[in-house]
């Protein structure tokens, strides 16, 4: 081009460079889409693979199983190992990317650690059509609630009312108050895109002191017994926050010694929960409302706190209503069956309750407390009292804070209030995982991946908050356990049967009488 420019052919040279670039256009295309599809088949492989191991390891736990597992000493594994370090030694030499590659030889490692897991004889996974049935359904909650939120609140309605159902044949005046409260946040849910007159100037310091007064009232009125140095720590702390929201409104900024203040409470919660000196759980469990909601009222903006209270308070009375409804129904003889040996379908089903019970709580708390889930956005409101403007490295870690701390509350009363929640987490995070996989695998296989990136870019947001669901829960259950480090445990263990014991005997069997009977 350069030769034709000093020719004096300008056209020509135009031409030349037009055609340029078309070629290197079509060159791109052809580079971007040469591995598209292999990387497709492969990425769902590997979300099977990984399926199908967590349905054989929740197998495992619910028939409380002790056969012995195959290994990876066997001719299948050993071969489809090798085939996978063959292919990945090929398209090393074709001098593909090295993250290509990973993701290129990634299913046959996942599906190595799958064979290896089977068992040697028996069952693979127990009671299949129970899985899918509890796998398919919520993880379509998720992709709609992903999608748009009004759905989403219906669907809350449903599943708590489901949960309290024996509570609408023994109405009271609890029974009424929770289920107004549930009404009360589902609407808001419902209305939330309205409801952003709530962060004007004008609403918001108002919201703001109402969700200030409610950490304080709400364990008065319930009867929490903490003492005094608790009191006072948490009043102080939310004495000196109006202060300093105050001025932040005022257009003043916020001291130096006030930020320090939240500071040093931020770290003497954290550190004193698992300290305090209480052994019981439930006693553990107050502490932790209290402080970690004064945190999060700390790091709110405008209705976010009040939300968040408003949801703890109606998970803690939907468990309240749940007992009341038991006892009335034992007391108008009404055989429920919920006492006895923990049986591998009452396992089964009781693992998957409590992981769609956590996850729709997770949603439900990002939707009304969260400013993340379309973009990965935030407002900057929440540091306000930690950091000054001008100081952005430490926001994302008190967002992060500020979004899992009802999450962790939640799973904190689960841990103190159900046996089974604090023996069997682990197949209630098999549970969990099996869920939010199926919904990466949705969004893996429809999204088309080839079109351009602002369209498809909603999707790979959505797939990414699935995928991140799990390691966020395991966060905060790592924070729950330290949170209840040398608290002794109030409920006996769940008897457990394990499957053998489970099926039916015949006539030469210990119990003849149940001979026919099915588990």
């Amino acid at each position: 081009m350069d030769r034709l420019m000093d020719m004096g052919w300008r056209s020509k040279a135009v031409q030349t460079s037009m055609l340029a670039i078309k070629v290197a256009q079509k060159s791109l295309k052809y580079y971007y889409g040469y591995y598209h599809i292999p990387l497709v088949v492969t990425t769902v492989l590997a979300l099977l693979g990984w399926q199908f191991f967590l349905l054989l390891k929740l197998s495992r736990k619910s028939w409380d199983s002790k056969e012995k597992r195959r290994g990876f000493l066997t001719w299948f594994t050993i071969v489809q190992a090798s085939l996978g370090l063959l292919l990945g030694e090929v398209v090393f030499l074709r001098w593909a990317s090295f993250w290509t590659i990973i993701c290129l030889v990634v299913p046959f490692g996942i599906w190595t650690l799958t064979i290896a897991e089977l068992p040697l004889k028996g069952g693979w996974i127990f009671e299949p059509l129970k899985h899918l049935r509890w796998i398919i359904v919520p993880a379509a909650g998720i992709i709609v609630a992903l999608h748009c939120s009004c759905p989403f609140s219906l669907a809350y309605i449903i599943c708590v009312s489901i949960y309290n159902q024996r509570a609408w044949f023994h109405p009271t005046a609890k029974f009424l108050a929770w289920l107004a409260l549930v009404c009360l946040l589902s609407g808001f849910l419902w209305s939330q895109r309205g409801m952003q007159i709530l962060m004007t100037t004008k609403y918001r310091v108002v919201l703001q002191t109402i969700s200030m007064l409610v950490v304080i009232l709400r364990p008065l009125f319930l009867g929490e017994n903490h003492k005094w140095k608790v009191w006072l720590s948490n009043g102080g702390i939310l004495i000196v926050g109006g202060i300093g929201i105050y001025l932040r409104e005022m257009g003043k900024p916020v001291p130096l010694y006030i930020m320090a203040a939240h500071w040093m409470y931020l770290i003497y919660t954290f550190a004193s929960i698992p300290y305090c000196g209480s052994f019981c759980p439930l006693s553990r469990l107050q502490m932790i409302r209290f402080n970690l909601l004064t945190v999060h009222a700390l790091l709110s903006d405008s209705y976010t706190s009040l939300f968040a209270q408003g949801l703890i308070i109606e998970y803690q009375m939907g468990i309240e209503v749940h007992e009341d409804s038991i006892i009335a129904d034992e007391e108008d003889n009404v055989d429920i069956r919920l006492e006895g040996p923990l049986t591998p379908p009452r396992h089964l089903g009781m693992s998957y309750r409590f992981a769609v019970s956590i996850l729709l709580y997770f949603y439900v708390s990002l939707f009304g407390t969260g400013h993340w889930l379309s973009s990965f956005t935030y407002l900057a409101n929440t540091a306000r009292l930690f950091l000054p403007d001008s100081c952005s490295g430490l926001m994302p870690y008190l967002v992060l804070i500020h979004m899992l701390i009802p999450l962790v509350i939640i799973l904190s009363s689960l841990r103190a209030l159900s046996a089974f929640g604090r023996q069997e987490m682990r197949s209630i995070f098999y549970s969990i995982m099996l869920i939010c996989n199926v919904v990466v695998l949705f969004f893996v296989v429809f999204v088309p991946h080839h079109v351009n990136w602002p369209t498809v870019h909603p999707s790979v947001i959505n797939a990414l908050l699935a995928q991140l669901t799990v390691v966020l829960l395991l966060v905060c259950d790592t924070a729950v356990a330290f949170f209840f480090r040398g608290t002794k445990n109030i409920r006996p263990p769940i008897p457990r049967r394990n499957f053998e014991e489970t099926q039916p005997k015949g006539p030469t069997g210990d119990n003849p009488m149940f001979a026919t009977s099915e588990v």
